[in-house]
């Protein structure tokens, strides 16, 4: 089973976004991936950003039972992605030891927007949470697309045409 973890700063809108998002896909396609996120600065327990929550129920996302969680240790040994939702989470990850793992920002994996790092709200807006969705459905259905064709692709044939 492949594994994928979200990261960001506090855990409470993007990288909880992007669990929300991929833990959707993944469902949809019955694809056996575990999903998680965390942050490098988290407050453990902290709900998703209430201007997140909004954008969130705009596209039936359910946030309800995320909440924020500390990077730890172990998540190295655990997860064979972690992607990070901007460059300073890449580079805080990339100080740690890792072995076999993928570190990368989750937008390499992005098929229609071309910035490297997940849009943070420059307001308050329901509108401006709405775009990280934007950002992180694009980059997510690249990773489902890479997960499932890019690793294997004589065995996920069908799931690949």
């Amino acid at each position: 089973m492949v594994s994928v973890l979200f990261v960001g700063s506090r855990n409470t809108c993007r990288s909880i976004a992007a669990e929300a998002v991929f833990s959707y896909l993944v469902n949809q396609v019955n694809s056996p991936v575990a999903v998680g996120s965390a942050g490098i600065r988290a407050r453990p327990g902290q709900p998703a950003d209430a201007g997140l929550r909004k954008a969130a129920e705009l596209r039936a996302y359910d946030l309800s039972g995320l909440y924020s969680k500390l990077l730890e240790e172990d998540h190295y040994k655990k997860f064979d992605y972690l992607l990070a939702v901007d460059h300073a989470t890449l580079i805080y990850l990339r100080t740690r030891p890792h072995a076999s793992i993928t570190l990368r920002l989750l937008m390499h994996y992005a098929q229609f927007f071309s910035g490297d790092e997940v849009a943070y709200p420059k307001t308050e807006k329901v509108r401006s949470f709405s775009r990280i969705f934007d950002y992180v459905e694009d980059a997510c259905l690249g990773l489902l697309h890479h997960i499932q064709c890019g690793r294997n692709p004589v065995r996920n044939r069908q799931a690949c045409l």
